[in-house]
This record gives structure tokens, sequence and C-alpha cells, in this order.
């Protein structure tokens, strides 16, 4: 070719050279490269494949990555009080009040609780056992029926029920055959001698709190997620993988047991092992779809590579995967906010009438905290992130607000809010999102995602203290529930300010009015006890009882406070001590616009003789309160050792249930 030259050649080799580079650090740098996006894009398109033979399956486990970490978490408006449904269990002729409902993100999205109630008769996991206690009338309390498991190698953790089903869900642990790591050529960890699994013993409930087992289906893993909407149950499991590589004779297949096909655990099928073309993680997601209602056996199905934190819609269940990259970056092709160090995969499932089904694959920067930051709503999927961290002399974090179609296609986002914070709560409600972020102050954003396209910040508030968990109380308030916190100047030696400390304080309650996008104002406060001040609402949704109907907000609380005559504390001033241990059991407030947070009284199941024998940091757990409900115009509380009743108007103590039974 005329006036080519052996430099020009060489220069464009030069430059086809570091474009290949460049393209290889870019896949490092985000986990994914072109041929991982071509792939994704195929098995979006066409599904996951099949594992399908055992010499497939070796070649997968050989090639995962073993040095990623996955970063887990913790659903959009609460279900309204309903009716009861008639219930089997209960008297035909005694009609059943209203009653509460557990506290769950999506109406008609059950979730699993610890305790359950169908208006008549309250069902509660309490250690090795379920008892099903007959709590309406109230004047007639009475432990109805012990299911005892300490005899099976079963564990209940908790459970669903309606008007014919009691579902038991738990963990079993039993020996399962594993293979032998004799050949020189295997590279397996020793074989242990049992697996985690989740089994979910499902019962028909009968009159007079009788109950008859029906079936049991097992699925090898660790607890992932249940949900179940209509008559079916879906169950999810996180299997994590010992493999790491060689040719063993039978590398791990995950098993499964369905009472209605066979009492024997058997390996699932090869042919219903599905894998993610790119994914690299060294476990198994499975998940076991059962419809309580129809004679037919559970569709159980695992995916390599995935499963982490769980959303659920009525149609469509999402399982969400972070992944910390650890590579070389290129800063000016970076596609990802700056500081970004992780990603999150996306995989969306179709649920329908006793099945599970892969429907769509996506991808954002960043990680999400729980479940609560993602939602459904007219067909799209929003989701709320945070890239990089917090902590540090120069914090590199970002948040930022993705929506994605049916097909997790990435079409809008907001990126890069609050820079040097992270999300500490989240709630989609509407067209709206609700954002707090935290690092010194509690800056609570009102987002606009009426266009899906052009996610924007409407407002924001800044106010001392953070909410670890939103809930809606009507379309223009909004209650939050976290720690009160103080900011305290950092000294060097000399005593020159260097910056600011934020440390927590007691517990926080507070309401927000929201009628002024722009403006959002904090309308109503309520503070409970000191440092150290703890809930399990703050780390657990279905802990919380409200109904805006009845003014009524219940919340099990295990109350700190500081006292004159504690002496010099832990730490020196201006850093706030921590309190001592005072009190537990349930703050239950009435709430209204008018009012705000008023304090109706609370209600603890410890004996005075138990906090004469409690320490600073002890107390009798057996006596804790868990959990609060309500039937009619009755409010219970239940701990392990025993139920109160108590009457809802004025807290007045109508009966107390022991259940110690043996």
């Amino acid at each position: 070719m005329k006036g080519w030259k052996p430099a020009a050649a060489a220069g464009l080799a030069a430059l086809l050279l570091c474009l290949l580079l460049t393209g290889v650090c870019w896949g490092w740098t985000t986990g994914e490269g072109w041929l991982d996006d071509y792939l994704e894009q195929l098995g979006a398109e066409q599904g996951p494949p099949v594992v399908g033979t055992q010499e497939n399956l070796k070649r997968l486990l050989n090639s995962l990555e073993y040095g990623e970490t996955t970063v887990g978490g913790r659903w959009e408006e609460s279900a309204p009080v309903l009716k009861a449904a008639p219930s089997a269990a209960g008297d035909a002729n005694q009609a059943s009040p209203d009653f509460s409902r557990t506290n769950v993100q999506v109406a008609g999205v059950d979730e699993a609780d610890t305790v359950k109630t169908d208006g008549t008769n309250i069902y509660q996991v309490n250690g090795q056992r379920v008892l099903i206690i007959r709590a309406w009338p109230a004047d007639e309390l009475q432990v109805l029926q012990s299911i005892d498991f300490r005899r099976e190698d079963f564990t209940p953790r908790e459970l669903f029920v309606d008007d014919r089903f009691l579902v038991v869900v738990g963990s079993s642990a039993a020996g399962y055959p594993v293979a032998k790591t004799e050949l020189p050529t295997a590279k397996i960890m020793p074989p242990r001698p049992s697996s985690a699994a989740v089994k979910a013993i499902i019962y028909a409930l009968q009159k007079g709190g009788d109950v008859r087992r029906l079936r049991e289906v097992e699925i090898e893993g660790d607890y992932l997620a249940t949900r179940k909407i209509g008559t079916t149950v879906y169950l999810l499991t996180r299997k994590s993988l010992y493999y790491y590589g060689g040719e063993p004779d039978q590398p791990p297949i995950p098993f499964y047991r369905d009472s209605q096909v066979s009492d024997d655990r058997q390996a699932l099928s090869l042919q219903n092992i599905y894998y993610f073309p790119t994914a690299r993680g060294p476990n198994y997601l499975l998940t076991a779809a059962v419809d309580l209602a129809a004679d037919r056996p559970a569709e159980v199905k695992a995916y390599l590579g995935s499963g982490e934190t769980i959303y659920a819609s009525a149609h469509s269940l999402y399982v969400a995967v972070t992944r910390q990259v650890f590579a070389i970056t290129a800063p000016l092709l970076r596609r990802w906010p700056e500081g970004s160090a992780e990603n999150t995969r996306l995989y969306r499932f179709r649920l329908e009438p006793g099945s599970i089904t892969y429907a769509a694959r996506g991808q954002v920067p960043g990680r999400v905290l729980n479940q609560f930051s993602m939602d459904e709503a007219g067909g799209y999927f929003r989701l709320a992130t945070t890239s990089g961290n917090s902590w540090g002399e120069m914090p590199g974090s970002r948040n930022n607000v993705y929506v994605l179609d049916s097909e997790l296609r990435l079409i809008g986002r907001l990126e890069d809010l609050a820079p040097g914070e992270q999300i500490y709560s989240a709630r989609f409600i509407g067209s709206r999102c609700y954002l707090v972020t935290f690092r010194t102050v509690d800056p609570l954003y009102v987002i606009d995602l009426a266009d899906v396209n052009q996610p924007r910040v409407l407002g924001a508030l800044k106010i001392p203290g953070y909410s670890n968990y939103l809930h809606p109380y009507d379309d223009d308030h909004l209650i939050g529930i976290g720690k009160q916190t103080v900011e305290v100047a950092n000294k060097d030696w000399q005593g020159r300010e260097t910056g600011t400390s934020a440390y927590y304080l007691g517990m926080k309650l507070a309401l927000f009015d929201v009628s002024d996008v722009a403006h959002p104002v904090e309308v109503a406060v309520a503070t409970i006890g000191d440092r150290g001040t703890e809930s399990e609402v703050l780390q657990n949704h279905r802990a919380l009882l409200f109904d805006r109907q009845q003014e009524l907000l219940a919340l099990p609380i295990t109350l700190r406070e500081n006292r004159a005559e504690t002496g010099t504390p832990i730490f020196p001033d201006p850093v706030p001590p921590y309190g001592q241990f005072s009190f537990q059991g349930l703050y239950v407030y009435r709430l209204s616009l008018e009012q705000g947070f008023q304090l109706a009284g609370r209600i603890t199941h410890l004996t005075a003789d138990d906090y004469l024998k409690a320490g600073e940091y002890w107390f009798n757990q057996e006596r804790a309160v868990e959990r609060a409900l309500y039937i009619g115009d009755v409010l219970f509380t239940l701990s392990r050792a025993e139920l109160q009743a108590h009457r809802l108007a004025d807290l007045q103590p109508l009966a107390t249930l022991p259940l110690n039974v043996n």
C-alpha cells in the first residue's frame, strides 16, 4: 500500500493493543467485559443454559471465582387489616373479629414470621415447638396443641397460616452421602457428615385446634427467603460450594425431598440445574414452589452462581447479588460512578401458582441495603444502591436510584446522591422513593419516579439522627424508626478540631410530612432511652405493629438508661456513655397527625425478681416480648414464657397464659 510505513504499522498495532488492553481492564474493573455482556444478553434472551451433564458441571465448577465477596442486606405498602376468613381451627358458631396481620412490604405477598393469627387462634414458634393457642374470646385463653419437634431433626423457624393450612418452615441437618476424596486428582474439601437444608412441613387445620400433617418439602442450602402468594409457598435457599477444582467422582449436586413423591432425599436432576454464563460465585440458588391446594409435586430448580437479597411482588421475584470487584481500573473508561467497587446483578423470576421460572437478567452499579431497596410498580423495577465506602479520611461513597424495564434493561438513573454518606433506609411508595442517608446527619430525600426515564430529587430534609426503617402512614406522611444521634468534634493531641463524628443515642420515632415534596418536614418526634437502647424493628420490620385507623403503633424495646448513680462513664465527655439495662417489653403509642406520638403505656413480661437479677447487659430472655398483635379490642403480647392479653383501649390487663408447656 502506497505510503504505508513500518512505523505506521507499528503505531496501528500499538493502538489496537492499547484498545484490547483497555477492554480487558474495563472488563476487570466492572466484572463484565464485552464477551460477558454478549453472553448475558444471550442468556437474558434465551434463558439460562441447563447444566445437563456431570462433565459440564465439573467444567463449570472449575471455572468459578473464589475471591468474590457478596454483600447482603434485609418488602410497598403495608397489608391492610382484613376480616378473618372462616377458620377450620376455630368454632364455627363464634364469629371472629378484625385482627392484625404481619407487617409485610407488599400487600398480598405474605412473609413468614414467628407469630401469626387467623383471628381465633394464635400460632407461635416457641423454641423446638409450635404452639396453637386459642386466643378469642380472650377470657378463654388456652394452649390447644403443642407440636413438638424435639425428637425430629428439625428446628422450626417461622410459619404461614391461612384459613386451611399451617406451614412451618425451619432448618434440618441430616447426614447425606458425599463424594469420596481418596483419588489423588480430587481437590475437594473433606466431606461433611451433614448439610443444612430448609424444610416446610404442611398441616391441614381442623376444628378445635387439631392439625393433620399432610406433606414435607425439603431443599438443601441455607435459608434465604420464603414468600406465600395465594396457596403457593415459595422457598429459596443458598448453598455454598466447598468444591475448589479437580476431578472428583461426583461433583456436588444439591438434594431435595418431596414426601408426596418419596420419603427419601434425592439429587436434583441435572436437567433442573441451570447456570448463568458469567456468574462467578461458588454457590447454588435453589428455588421451590409448592402449591398447597394442588395434588402435584413441588417444582424444584437450582441455579449455579447466584442468590443473596430477595424482593417479591405479586407476579415476580427478584434476586440481587452484590459482587465486590478487586481489579485493575480504567478511570477514563469507567462506567460506574467514581469510587464504585461493586455492582449488583439482578435476576427476575416469574411467579405463577406452583411455579417459579427465570425471566430476565440485569445489572446496576453499587450494592443494595435490603429488600426495601427494591420495588416493582407498573411493570418497572426500581432500586436504590450505594457505591463505595462512607468511612475513612476521604470517603468515596455515592448513592443512586435506578429504573429498569421488565427485561431488566436500565432506562432511568439518578446518581451521585449524598457523597460521602450511605443509605440507611429506603422505601418506594407509588411514584416516589424515600431515601435516608447518613454519616453525621440524616438527610431524608424525596425522589420523583413518575418519569421512569428521568428520576429527580424533589426535596430533602437534614436533621440529627437516622431512620433504619421507613413505613407509610398515608399518602402525605411517613414514619421513620431509627436512632437519635449527636455530632461530636474530633480533636488532636493539641486540642485542635480535626472534624466531627456522630454517635448514636437512644431510639427515635419520627413522623414526616411530605405533602410539600420540595420541603419535607419532621412534624413529630419521640425518643426512647439512651445509648444502647434497641428494638428488633430496626432489623426486622415484621416486629412492628401499626394500624392507622386504630392510631396504634407498638414495638418491642430493650431500654437502656443513664442513671446518676452509675458513676464515671466508660467514655470521656463529650462522647455519650452507654446506658444500663432498665426495661424490656412493648412500647405502645397512640399516633395521629394532630397529637403526634403519645405513649399509651408499656407492657413487660419480666417480673420484679427478673429486674432485680438483671445485670447491666443481661435479662431473662425467655420473658422478652418478641411480638404483639390484636384481635378485636384485645392487644396480645408474646414472649417464649407467656402470652398476655390487655384491653386495647386502655392497656388494662385481662389475662395471662403461661407457655412453658411440656
